[in-house]
């Protein structure tokens, strides 16, 4: 897991490494440095490159940056839309100067150059991208020019992820191939609706006092695989984890089917699906590894198990309600609800157990805070943490990027995959997440609710990758995802 700061984080993480003696200039060199090295690796044959500078210290860092490109032989041209203004990038103006650096004011009208750097605002940037500074982010977006971000797209909120429009509904903001991201991630590269603007992220270290970063969000990657326990040489299904879903319904059956795939390929013990009599056959086809029972029987006798799934699938039938309801009110362990089941309970809640995950999308957390999907999609911790809050419950708030909560501390996946964007996808997730909080129970162990969830989005998304890579984006199903799941929990 890494730390994950607001751009408020970051600040006071460096102005505690300034009140201890840390040059700011010598922290904007290491800066330099760092992204420099990644150009050289990534821009072998590039001969010339344009550098967009800002006033302040973001644009401090291009020209440290132009600089040691200049003294590498890349003919670096600097565009100052406006003078630099602190001391930091005022010594760096200075310096490249001295050394020969071509500095330019004016939009040209053709961009001859290999590559450009966006160095124009930083991650406190907010609202809107103003003039002049509008003209050349879009002159910059249709230049046709490969973009590195430095630290992030000018135009975009480092703290929300948003960014303006212009009149046509366009983005206001730098469309960055790459982002250099210096230091730790910053919550709007990860997270907001215009995060895709930031391209690929590209870690570049800063030598910054050894702090405890001052966070409570933190990034899920792939090296947290290694907190799955190992399966014991003796290991019995017992200990593998039991695991009960309540879901399918006429039509709705696949839904079903599919969660009890994701529990299985997670590697639970047992799985049983209760459901109605009349799709009953249809599950038990589709999942032979599965037991099945109707849902009336396991409300008289629930079948043994240490995780409870429901939601998938179920329609929203008063009368499945109430099942719903019953079933809740006898669970002792760990309950995941996904689909009908958050549905049912926004429109008229019950008692939920005291272990249980809420695992909605965006639209269903929206239903479920009574607000626009919009506003969810907009502050995604935010609406988190609401309704984790208010529900008593933790919450993993699926999209792109996928936050876990249990209202006080922040897991983020943001691994993101487009073979996902399929119906069923979230089904799968809901029953891979059971089987991990079943075997956790299974064996006494702790975990966290909300960082488990984190790690099966993880997961998930992860086989989406290895999905992609064999069946395209557009064309993996979800059963062919969870078929990867063994190459990726192998490594």
């Amino acid at each position: 897991m890494r730390p994950i700061l607001s751009p408020e984080g970051m600040r006071e993480l460096e102005q505690k490494a300034f009140s201890r003696g840390v040059s700011p200039l010598l922290l904007m060199e290491d800066a330099a440095r760092a992204m420099a090295e990644r150009l050289f690796a990534l821009e072998k044959d590039a001969k010339s490159c344009a550098v967009l500078c800002g006033s302040g210290n973001n644009g401090g860092d291009g020209l440290a940056l132009a600089r040691l490109l200049l003294k590498r032989g890349v003919r670096a041209a600097v565009f100052l839309p406006k003078e630099s203004q602190t001391p930091q990038a005022l010594e760096n103006l200075r310096y490249f100067e001295a050394l020969g650096g071509e500095i330019r004011r004016e939009i040209p009208d053709e961009w001859p150059f290999d590559f450009a750097v966006d160095a124009l605002f930083g991650t406190g940037f907010r609202g809107r991208v103003r003039p002049p500074y509008d003209a050349w982010v879009q002159a910059l977006n249709a230049s046709g020019l490969r973009v590195y971000a430095v630290d992030i797209p000018s135009g975009l909120d480092g703290e929300t992820g948003a960014c303006g429009r212009t009149e046509d509904g366009l983005p206001l903001c730098v469309r960055a191939d790459k982002t250099f991201v210096l230091g730790y991630p910053k919550e709007g590269l990860l997270l907001g609706p215009d995060r895709a603007l930031c391209g690929k992220l590209i870690d570049c270290p800063i030598h910054l006092p050894a702090d405890e970063p001052p966070t409570d969000t933190y990034l899920m990657e792939r090296e947290d695989l290694t907190l799955l326990p190992v399966r014991a040489a003796d290991a019995h299904k017992g200990l593998a984890g039991r695991v009960l879903i309540y879901a399918g319904s006429k039509g709705m059956a696949g839904a079903a089917a599919m969660a009890a795939l994701g529990a299985l390929r997670m590697g639970a013990g047992l799985v049983t699906v209760a459901c109605e009599e009349e799709v009953l056959p249809v599950v038990q086809t589709l999942v032979p590894n599965a037991m099945c029972v109707p849902i009336a029987q396991a409300l008289r006798t629930p079948p043994p198990h240490d995780a409870l799934a429901a939601g998938c699938g179920l329609g929203r039938a008063e009368e499945t309600r109430e099942k719903l309801a019953a079933l809740l009110s006898l669970e002792a362990g760990p309950a995941v609800l996904d689909a009908d089941a958050l549905n049912m309970f926004a429109q008229k809640p019950f008692a939920l157990p005291k272990d249980t995950l809420l695992t909605p999308h965006i639209g269903e957390a929206a239903r479920l805070l009574g607000q626009g999907t919009d506003g969810v999609l907009g502050d995604m911790k935010g609406s988190a943490a609401k309704l984790s809050q208010s529900t008593g419950a933790c919450v993993l708030l699926k999209s792109a990027a996928s936050v876990a909560t249990d209202g006080k501390e922040f897991f983020v996946n943001a691994l993101s995959a487009p073979a996902l964007a399929k119906g069923g996808s979230g089904d799968a997730l809901c029953g891979m997440t059971a089987a991990l909080l079943a075997e956790q129970r299974a064996l006494h162990l702790s975990w966290p609710l909300h960082q488990t969830a984190a790690l099966s989005s993880l997961l998930l998304s992860l086989c989406g990758r290895e999905a992609e890579r064999r069946f395209g984006t557009r064309s993996a199903l979800t059963g062919e995802v969870l078929e990867q799941l063994p190459a990726v929990l192998n490594g």
